[in-house]
């Protein structure tokens, strides 16, 4: 299967319920406390987002309740895709987080075209230094360093 440009979306880290997400990402985060940065993220994601896109979320979803995490990810424009992250030991073991991406791996590859070039992708939680054809332009996304990379 070939992905879409227009309609694919990557993204990381989203730190669901993360106590402390507000005191060290003001940057990144808005609302003056946990239900009100979740409602946000909410909006802002869905605003971006539409039923129909593929996103992949390269790890560290959520460190909040099961029943939580679920309740917000229903709320989520888009075709879930998960590749597991640091933080993401409650997915990897909870049959119903699973459920709600189509996909739950550790390293994951897909071919994406704009209509007039076609792009390998490689998606992994960490940053390495070679992956699968990276000397034939393939591109590798990841998240973890929250844009510090070392």
């Amino acid at each position: 299967m070939k992905y879409n440009t227009k309609t694919t979306r990557w993204t990381s880290d989203l730190h669901l319920f993360h106590k402390n997400i507000l005191k060290f990402n003001r940057d990144t985060r808005d609302g003056v406390d946990m239900d009100e940065m979740i409602r946000i993220f909410v909006k802002n994601w869905n605003a971006e987002v539409f039923p129909q896109d593929d996103v992949f979320i390269l790890g560290d979803v959520t460190f909040g309740s099961t029943e939580d995490t679920i309740a917000v990810l229903k709320r989520l424009n888009g075709r879930l895709r998960l590749v597991l992250g640091n933080h993401d030991h409650k997915i990897y073991k909870s049959d119903d987080l699973k459920d709600c991406f189509e996909l739950v791996t550790n390293y994951h590859e897909i071919e994406v075209t704009d209509g007039a070039n076609e792009y390998r992708v490689v998606m992994m939680h960490y940053p390495i230094e070679s992956w699968n054809r990276a000397h034939y332009g393939a591109i590798h996304l990841h998240g973890h360093t929250h844009g510090h990379y070392g």
